[in-house]
């Protein structure tokens, strides 16, 4: 009997240990590829919009929309807890609407396979109105 208690107590230091070192870890690495990925949609998204406000060349144009799609998708594609930390700016603020004003007057964008995560990326800030 002695042996079988002192089994299940080795067994469940090994799972906190578990728990608490590399769960934890794992959790803390995934949140912080969230939160780059979303950092680098919204920079993405500041520069493709930059571009497309200031240059008329439909094949340039073309590019940056592809480009402030792909953002917009980076930003959308992660679960909302993974990036609770990221606090949306009043410079991701105006990115995000300008990104929304672009898309809304050109329907088409919104057309790929993506649209739900292009959706989401879009909602960010107001998913963020307390941040």
């Amino acid at each position: 009997m002695k042996n079988v208690l002192w089994l299940i107590a080795v067994l469940a230091s090994g799972f906190i240990g578990f728990y608490a070192g590399v769960g934890q870890g794992f959790e803390i690495m995934a949140t912080l590829v969230a939160q780059a990925d979303v950092a680098k949609g919204l920079t993405d998204a500041r520069k493709s919009l930059d571009a497309l406000q200031k240059n008329d060349l439909s094949h340039s144009n073309r590019l940056h929309e592809r480009t402030l799609e792909s953002a917009l998708v980076l930003i959308g594609t992660h679960p909302p807890e993974r990036i609770s930390h990221l606090t949306c700016t009043d410079k991701d603020r105006r990115t995000i609407q300008a990104a929304r004003k672009y898309i809304e007057a050109k329907p088409g964008l919104l057309d790929s396979q993506m649209k739900q995560f292009t959706m989401h990326g879009l909602a960010f800030c107001a998913a963020k109105a307390g941040g």
